[in-house]
């Protein structure tokens, strides 16, 4: 092995090293560290989405089956009552009858949270849970008040799912406002 002439007076017994060499070796494996790490993220990430879509689909199937659950005790009184003779029948069996089953119908979508709006004559008008369809005189009834519900609404906790339609109470001899305005417009 031949030694080679010194390139400086520091550099006597050894061979040159190059700092630029070393740090480019330092910042490829660097970069190959950073580089599986990403993949390795963005595989993470693709698996959480996909994770994320399917209990998305399975949350709603769930709540679909969950729905249904309840309003199968309500199609087995229909068929209950189809299947009875209609001629044995009288008016009152049958009202009784459609009652029974109203009632079994709200029990079962009370039962997933909704609740009913049913206003009352003399309740204040609210715009946000009541549509009002028109406007009448009414006596023992303020202006601006509820007279009359003609559909109730329903609400699941706080949103609003259908709005009441009601009367509003008018000033006596006022002319109903055109279309849905509001009380105190117009």
């Amino acid at each position: 092995m031949s030694k080679r002439e010194p390139q400086s007076e520091y550099d006597l017994d050894q061979e040159p090293i190059d700092p630029m060499a070393e740090e480019l070796d330092k910042v490829r494996r660097e970069r190959a560290d950073f580089e599986g790490k990403f993949l390795r993220a963005m595989a993470d990430f693709q698996n959480t989405q996909r994770r994320a879509v399917i209990d998305q689909q399975l949350a709603r199937e769930q709540g679909k089956t969950s729905v249904v659950e309840r309003l199968l005790p309500v199609l087995d009184q229909f068929d209950m009552a189809l299947s009875q003779g209609l001629d044995r029948s009288d008016a009152e069996a049958i009202a009784k009858g459609v009652r029974l089953i109203r009632d079994e119908l709200m029990r079962a979508v009370q039962s997933i949270g909704v609740t009913i709006v049913a206003p009352q004559a003399g309740d204040e008008f609210d715009p946000s849970r009541h549509e009002a369809m028109t406007y009448q005189p009414a006596e023992g009834i303020e202006p601006g008040k509820i007279v009359t519900t003609y559909r109730f609404g329903y609400a699941m906790g706080d949103r609003l799912i259908r709005a009441a339609q009601v009367t509003i109470a008018a000033e006596a001899g006022a002319a109903e406002p055109a279309g849905d305005a509001q009380p105190g417009e117009g």
